[in-house]
């Protein structure tokens, strides 16, 4: 049973092909929440003259850094993952073709040897 290079190759294509595939709906779906956290917080601020102010400095300030943080917390989407992913799925991609290319040129020194 011979096991051929060109199978591991195309497999290795195959894996980088679904990786670009997931990694790429996993940036659409950070991009389209953080675009609904954007439209939230312009809602919220549209209706920012209906808020009640607090009697003190300390309240103040403490739901200053609340909205603050919350807002950090609300651009602070994992975008990193997805970019790792799809880079990780380049270079399969590459060393998938490489594979096919070396795979290539064995069969066709093998034909040049036996002609």
């Amino acid at each position: 049973m011979t096991i051929s290079s060109l199978q591991s190759g195309y497999q290795l294509l195959d894996t980088a092909r679904q990786m670009s595939h997931q990694a790429a709906r996993d940036i659409n779906e950070v991009s389209l929440s953080s675009n609904g956290a954007r439209s939230q917080a312009e809602s919220e601020d549209a209706l920012a003259f209906n808020r009640v102010e607090p009697t003190n400095e300390s309240s103040k300030v403490n739901m200053l850094a609340a909205n603050q943080s919350e807002a950090q917390n609300q651009n602070n989407a994992p975008t990193h993952d997805p970019l790792i992913a799809l880079a990780q799925a380049e270079r399969y991609n590459q060393i998938g073709t490489k594979i096919i290319e070396r795979s290539n040129e064995q069969v066709g020194t093998l034909i040049d040897l036996h002609v």
